[in-house]
This record gives C-alpha cells, structure tokens and sequence, in this order.
C-alpha cells in the first residue's frame, strides 16, 4: 500500500537501521518479528502516546498499519 507523504516523511526522520526485533504485546502476550523500520516505527508510536503527541501517534499508526497490517492486528489493534 502507498503511504502519503507525511507518513513517509515521518519514515524518512526515523533511524530505521536497526537489527530486527522480536515485540511482544504487553496485553495478549502474543508476538511478531518487526525489521529495522517496523521497530522504529513501532517506538515512535509508544513514545507520541506516551507524550499525547495525538496526531503523530496517528499518523504513525497509520503507516504502520499499511506496512505491517498483520502485525498492527498483534501489537497495536
């Protein structure tokens, strides 16, 4: 799926050069396997929510689930 241009320049300003990781959903306990954007962008959305930072949160969401729509169903939905 296309994203829009801020959420790719959202994705642009993102360090998305990490090693993958495993992430666990803190609530179902359930797991997946996100690459180096997939953890970056997962982070941000932790951290925009911990700031009530609400449209960043959103948008950050947004391309997480057009990116990883299986995993956003584990860890986000």
């Amino acid at each position: 799926m296309k994203l829009t241009k801020k959420e790719q320049e959202l994705l642009n300003d993102l360090d998305t050069t990490g090693p993958s990781e495993v992430i666990q959903n803190p609530y179902s306990g359930r797991s997946v396997e996100l690459d180096g954007t997939g953890v970056a962008l997962y982070d941000f959305i932790k951290a925009a929510g911990a700031f009530g930072l609400h449209n960043d949160t959103i948008l950050a969401k947004t391309a997480f689930a057009k990116l990883y729509p299986n995993e956003y169903m584990i860890l986000i939905d």
